[in-house]
């Protein structure tokens, strides 16, 4: 039996939430005989089959880990840590945890302070206990062998795949996107998404492919989220611009300045990104 921390599943819509609710969709349609067993406070709603056990326990953190790692140790083989490094201080069976990223070692990109404090806390000892380490890039890879280079060894580049939900052909797209397609990026508007870099990389582009093809920046707002939309739109010149939370999924214009079309959109509608913009 596999166990698998599924918790952001109910507990985080975006992000880390996201992985989690792909991830048990994938293995659902996987026609094999493994069994697993999903630790959570609160049960996903989505239909699973007999294959997927969840077992809830609605302790806080820390406690929440002691005792799950303490069932896993019992019952599991193997654990996916998808949520936090806290939990493999207590396993005893082999446990991977997944890293995102390693904004929490970045001052600059400004982390939220609590949770940035845990992941420097908890991070190194995890990495020494991991049989193994899933990096969502090879940025991430790199950062984090660079940081602990012991991690190089056992560290696998698992890149986060798009959703099967954005192939659908009837979603709306935003008002003020154009038809002609558009360089999509999604994720939360806040500092660790490192915003301007993506603009500056976008900026490389030629001007008029820059026009034709205007880069959409969408997601829910999120830590210090005002400035981190500010400073986006700022440098690139963007005609469309909002911080506000994400309620009509609609672009608004801003008067920032005039130069390459950009968008920094909260998103409730789901862009369709040109098959042509990758």
């Amino acid at each position: 039996m596999f166990g698998i921390d599924a918790r952001a599943a109910t507990e985080e819509g975006a992000g880390g939430g996201r992985v989690v609710r792909e991830l048990l969709g994938a293995l659902a349609a996987l026609e094999d005989d493994h069994s697993y067993a999903l630790y959570a406070r609160q049960e996903w709603s989505a239909p699973l089959d007999e294959r997927f056990q969840w077992r809830l326990d609605e302790a806080r953190d820390p406690l929440w880990h002691v005792r799950a790692a303490r069932d896993a140790n019992r019952h599991c083989d193997a654990f996916l840590s998808a949520n936090s490094y806290l939990t493999l201080w207590f396993l005893r069976v082999p446990a991977v945890p997944i890293v995102f990223d390693l904004v929490a070692f970045d001052r600059a990109l400004r982390p939220q302070l609590r949770a940035g404090l845990i992941e420097r806390l908890t991070l190194p000892l995890a990495v020494r206990r991991a049989a193994a380490l899933l990096a969502i890039s090879q940025a991430t890879a790199d950062a984090l062998s660079e940081r602990f280079p012991r991690a190089a060894a056992k560290t696998t580049v698992a890149p986060l795949a798009a959703s099967p939900a954005l192939e659908s052909s009837d979603s709306e797209l935003p008002a003020g996107v154009p038809d002609s397609g558009f360089v999509l990026a999604v994720g939360t508007l806040e500092p660790r998404k490192n915003l301007p870099r993506l603009v500056a990389a976008y900026r490389r582009l030629p001007r008029t492919l820059q026009e034709v093809h205007p880069l959409v920046v969408t997601g829910r707002t999120g830590w210090r989220q005002a400035n981190a939309a500010a400073t986006a739109a700022s440098s690139v010149g963007s005609q469309y611009a909002t911080a506000s939370p994400p309620t009509s999924g609609r672009l608004e214009r801003s008067e920032v300045s005039t130069g390459a079309p950009a968008a920094i959109a909260s998103s409730t509608g789901r862009p369709k990104p040109s098959p042509s913009d990758g």
